[in-house]
Order: C-alpha cells, then structure tokens, then sequence
C-alpha cells in the first residue's frame, strides 16, 4: 500500500493559497486613497450636521418668540376693561507610518606602507650614517615577503627584521657587535667590573661617600657647622637660661643699683628707707618719728596744731571739720543737729521757711491748701454753701419740659439735649419722631400730625359710574383704564392658556414656583405645555417690575404701575420639550412680557460672554426698518440687517435706551432717526430662519 505524506499536502496548499493571496492583495497607493475619500465624506458630513443643529436651536428659538408673541396679541387685542380679570391687581486617533531605512555598509582597502627599521642607541658605530637605520627598505604584500637590509640583504618580513637582541635587552642590526657588558655600582653607576667601582666610605649619619670630604656637615647648637657633631663647641648653660661656649662668655645680671655683677645673687644688698629711698645700709636712711596727730615724719618736723571751731585740732584751718548754720544762726556739723521750727499749725519744720502754707479758705477758716479747705456747692444765685439743702429755691424750672430734657434742681438748668427730629419728621405730644405730613395732599388723602401716616380719607366716593374707567387713587379720579395684558398671574395664565394650542391631559397653571436663580428645570412642572412641545415655566405668578427694563419708555400708568412698559412677567420656555436636558440656556430661555404686550427675549451676558438669546445672532436675527414720509412720498432704509434681537430692538427704540438691558454687555442706544415724529417710524423685523432639518 502506498504511504501518503500528509503534511507535504498540507504545505502545498498553503503556499498556494498564499501566493493567490498576494497577487488579490491592494497597493499602498490604493488604501490611502480610500481613507482621504473617508476622511472628505466625514468633514462634509461633519459641517452638515452642525449647521442642522444651529438652525434646530434658531427655529425653535423663534418659534418661541413668535408663539408668545401671537398669543400676547390675541390677549391685548381681546382686551375688555369691563373684565375683571384684565384688571384685577396684582482623543483624536492618529495614523502612524513606519519609516524605513537602509544602511550601507563600504570597505577600505589601504596598501602596507613601507617601513624603515629603526637601529636602536647603544650599539657600536658601525651604522649607515645618513638614514641610522638599520633598514633601508621593506616590502611586505601578498606576493613579495622581503625586507632590504643596508647590506643589500634580503630576509625575511617580520619584527625582528634585520635585528638581533643584546644582553641588556635592546635590538640592533645583525651585522653589529652588542656592547660589552657591565656592573652596577653601590653609587647607582656603571663600571665594566666591581674593582673599577668607586670606594665606599660610611659617613657620621649613616649615608656613605666615596671620600670623607664628601660625607654631610653635623649643624652644631649654636648654628655653626662641623666636619662631626663631636667637633662641635661646649655647651655652657648661663644664668638667664641662655647658652654660651664658656661661663666668662656668659651675658652680666644688672643690679638695683645700676652695677653690674656675673650672677643676680653677686649684687651688693638693698635697705628700704622710711622716704621711700634704697640704700646698701640702714645707717644711710633719714629717721623717723611720731607726731601729735598720730602721723610720721621721715628726716623732718611735726606739723603745726590749729584749734578748730568745735574744739578739735587741725593742722591748719583748711583742715577743720566742715559746718553748717542753722536757720538760728548756730553752726552744726550737718542740718540734722540744727534745732527745729515751730509753725503756726503746731507742727514743726527745719526752718521756718519750711512751714506749710497759711491759706484762708472761703468760710473764713485757715488750711495748708485750697484743697484742704472744707467743701462746698455752689447755688443757682452764685452763693457758697456746705450743701444743697442750704440753697434757696429754684424761680425759672418750666412746664412741661422739653423733650430729651431733664432738670436740675441744684443749678436751677435744664440737663441733656434736647431732642430732634430728622429733617422732614416733628416732634409729637409723646416725644416722638414722626414725618411730617406731606404738602401736596390730594382730596382723597388725610395725614394726623400725632403719627405722620397718611391715610385715606373716608369721606371720599370712589366709584366710577362708567365701567371702562376705573379708579386711580393717586390722582384720586376716574380714569380711562390703560389697555394691559391680564395684571394678576392667576388671570394672565388662564387667558394665555384659552388663546393657546395647548397638549391634551396636561396640567394648567399649576406649575413650579421658580426662582430667579433657577438653571435646572428637569425636575420642575410647567404651567403650560403647548401642542407644539414647547413647556412653559412661571406664567401664575403675578406681575412686578422688571429689572432689566427699569426706566424703559413710558408707557400706561394705572395705580401701583408707573409704567406697564417695565412692569409684567418673566416667563421660561424649554424650547424642546421634553427632548433636551432641561437646563438654562441650554434649551430653557428666559422671555419678558410686559403688562403692555411686548414680548422680549432676555440674555445673561454674566453667564454666556459670547452671547446666548437676545445677544446672539445664532438664536434670532432681526433688521430694523426706518420708514418715512416726505411730502407724500414714502421712503424705506435699512438701519441694520441681520443683527441679535437686543441691538435690534435697543437701535429702534422697541426697548428704551435708558434701561440695563441697553446698557448691558455693549452698550445699544436709539438711533438719531427712530423719534417720535409722526411722519417717521422705526420697526423691528424678525428674520424667520429657514427651516431644513429632517
């Protein structure tokens, strides 16, 4: 049976397939190709969707806009003065490429250099003498192993070439004679044999010399030099501690006197005098003795005794005791023995000098100071008493007393200050501050001057006979009622929601209380949720002023409102729905909806600089209209294209120059040509976007 050789097979069909495999694979070129076709298609396709994004976020963005503002018509058109509720108060990835690089590798070839051999120093003159060398050419290659020695020798190519090695070592050429050798001597020198070497003589330290005279000097105690230190001179000890050759060499000791001696001990002895003085004998000094005041005297007289003022004795006047005199004129050896002074208290002092004062005090008593006299109160009429009781009575206390102030019976005056009010208040009868009524009262006001408060006087009928008026207690009349938007949230959400399209089984006006620091709405109820999937946040509360638009153009007026064109609502609109993150200015924005129907986009230029609402021309563009007429002929100018609502609306006058929202992040004003002539007027455009997402 024939053997089958599996794995042969198995090989075969592998290398087939692979080769199949190479020849089907793609050319480098190829794949790039492709992956630049990949990478223009994901660009493309990149921009596309941004640009669906932005108008998603600036359709919906006007839809909202537009929404409230066709609903706030409806309401404003559908105005009613006789309904109360109009007027109830308020990692990139990265491609990476190998590079390849292929080294090259290059041979040197280089031809053996002819060499010169060198003859070493040491050999005998028999040399060339004009190379020195031993060799005067060599040539070693692959087919000629030679070397030319001087002697027109030829040998063989190696290191020894043309050399031979002598007993001391070194090489030279052999055709020459190696030097003769020789000993090293005990001095380091060379000698052909020991007997030649030089003699060896032990010197005084040790070393050796070849002759005495060469052995070192030995340096003596005295600095001099000697062939031996056994040569040098005797070393005789001095009395001072120095040193000398003999003692007769030694340095003299000079004596208190002046002489001089060999030794200290040699000089002659030395008698203390009584003067002071030194003498060799004692019968050479002055004698001495006791005088009367206990001194000595040394070859001389006593001093002379003098009586001094107290009896003692002194050798002169100079010499007495020191003295004082007293205030009696006596003379003591200090103050402390003078007698002292009798004063007109009955103390005593050192002098009368020294007495303590003698001071008449105002009841006619004496004392040593005015503070020691007895005390006193001074009365209302100027008199001096001991106390109180003994002034007389107070003529001038008034009743009643002023506010803030007391009295004192002691000095018959008013004490404190008295009180005041500040400016525009009084003083009432229970010493109070109130303010003072108001000048300009209207017939419907009173004011008590006891509390300062004005009230409304009750006498007054404050009904309107006809219905579209209503009454204004600040101009405390009848009034035409000023057409506004509901003025009660309750009342502003339930007519929004009767002119709205709003989504079935939804809560109505019932929404989340919002805070003007709100930025998460997703877990917030709206009040109102359109059928177009707009949610609307903080429509129930009522209306108040609204910051932004403080001191925007005058509009109506009606009691508690100055102006309903910054007075109204603050109103959030999720934009899409359910659909996004519910976060602010993301997709939840905020809207203003004043009492007088304008409805205007609001902007936070704090938390979005490069805009986001009214500043941004990505959310709604708006163009304002300049219209004219000019004796009957009506011309139109662009005052702006395609600008955010805020600039827009601030250029037109459609929000007041004058007010934050204006001033804000850029300040917008009114364009000279947007007045209030009646043959001119300026119109904010809303620029509806272009609706292509799908």
């Amino acid at each position: 049976m024939k053997k089958i050789d599996l794995c042969a097979i198995l090989r075969k069909e592998a290398c087939s397939r692979l080769t199949k495999f190479m020849r089907s694979a793609y050319t480098l070129a190829e794949v790039i190709i492709v992956m630049l076709i990949i990478a223009v298609i994901v660009a493309v396709s990149i921009g596309i969707t941004k640009a669906k994004l932005d108008n998603v976020i600036s359709y919906t963005y006007y839809n909202s806009y537009s929404t409230l503002r066709e609903i706030t018509t409806d309401m404003l058109a559908n105005w009613d003065p006789k309904n109360p509720e109009y007027k109830q108060a308020l990692i990139q990835e990265e491609n990476i490429f190998n590079n390849f690089k292929v080294l090259a590798y290059i041979k040197n070839f280089f031809e053996q250099p002819v060499i010169a051999a060198t003859r070493p120093s040491g050999g005998s003159s028999d040399r060339d003498p004009s190379t020195n060398t031993g060799a005067v050419g060599r040539r070693c290659t692959a087919t000629k192993v030679w070397v030319l020695c001087y002697d027109s020798v030829h040998v063989a190519c190696g290191a020894d070439a043309c050399y031979q090695t002598c007993w001391d070592g070194s090489r030279i050429g052999f055709w020459l004679e190696c030097p003769p050798q020789e000993v090293t001597c005990w001095d380091g020198s060379k000698a052909p044999n020991a007997s030649s070497c030089p003699p060896k003589i032990s010197c005084w330290d040790g070393s050796y010399a070849t002759s005495s005279s060469n052995c070192p000097k030995a340096t003596c105690w005295n600095g001099s030099q000697a062939n031996t230190p056994s040569d040098c001179p005797p070393k005789v000890g001095c009395w001072d501690g120095s040193y000398s050759t003999s003692l007769s060499s030694c340095p003299k000791a000079t004596c208190w006197d002046g002489s001089q001696a060999n030794t200290p001990s040699d000089c002659p002895d030395k008698i203390a005098c009584c003067d002071g003085s030194y003498k060799t004998d004692a019968s050479q000094c002055p004698q001495q003795q006791s005088c009367w005041d206990g001194s000595t005297v040394c070859g001389g007289s006593c001093p002379q005794k003098i009586t001094c003022w107290d009896g003692s004795f002194a050798t002169s006047s100079s010499k007495c005791p020191s003295y004082v005199t007293c205030w009696n004129g006596e003379k003591k050896h200090n103050s402390s023995e003078c007698p002292k002074a009798d004063c007109w208290n009955g103390t005593q002092a050192n002098t009368p000098s020294d007495c303590p004062p003698k001071i008449t005090c105002w009841d006619g008593s004496f004392a040593t100071s005015s503070s020691n006299c007895p005390s006193y109160v001074t009365c209302w009429d100027g008199s001096k008493k001991y106390n109180w009781s003994e002034c007389p009575a107070c003529t001038n206390k008034p009743d009643p007393l002023p506010c803030g102030q007391g009295w004192d019976d002691h000095t018959c005056q008013l004490t404190g200050s008295a009180k005041t009010c500040p400016g525009g208040q009084h003083l009432n009868s229970g010493c109070e501050c109130v303010l003072d009524c108001p000048s300009n009262l209207t017939p419907c006001q009173q004011c008590s001057n006891e509390t300062g408060v004005v009230s409304k006087n009750p006498n007054i009928n404050r009904t309107c006979s006809d219905e579209t008026y209503e009454w204004s207690e600040e101009q405390c009349k009848c009034i035409i009622s000023p057409r506004t938007l509901p003025r009660q949230g309750a009342n502003f959400c339930k007519l929004f929601e009767a002119n709205a399209n709003i989504m079935g089984n939804t809560d109505v006006c019932q929404g989340s209380a919002i805070a003007s620091n709100t930025t998460d709405f997703s877990d917030k109820k709206p009040d109102v949720t359109l059928r177009n999937g707009l949610r609307i946040y903080n429509m129930h509360n009522d209306a108040t002023a609204i910051a932004m638009l403080a001191g925007n153009t005058q509009g109506g007026v009606y009691d508690g409102v100055p102006n309903t064109n910054a007075y109204g609502y603050t109103v959030y609109i999720d934009i899409d729905g359910v659909k996004g993150d519910s976060k602010l200015w993301s997709d939840v924005y905020p809207f203003y909806i004043t009492l007088s129907g304008k409805v205007i986009p609001g902007y936070d230029a704090t938390a979005n600089p490069s805009g986001s609402g009214a500043d941004s021309k990505s959310h709604m563009q708006v163009s304002v209209e300049y219209e004219h007429y000019n004796g009957g002929k009506r011309s139109i100018t662009w005052l702006a294209k395609s600008v955010p609502f805020k600039e827009g609306a601030c250029l037109s006058g459609y929000v007041g120059d004058g007010t934050p929202y204006c001033k804000n992040n850029g300040a917008v004003t009114k364009a000279p040509n947007c007045t209030t002539d009646s043959d001119s007027v300026c119109r904010v455009k809303q620029i509806k976007p272009v609706k292509f997402f799908f």
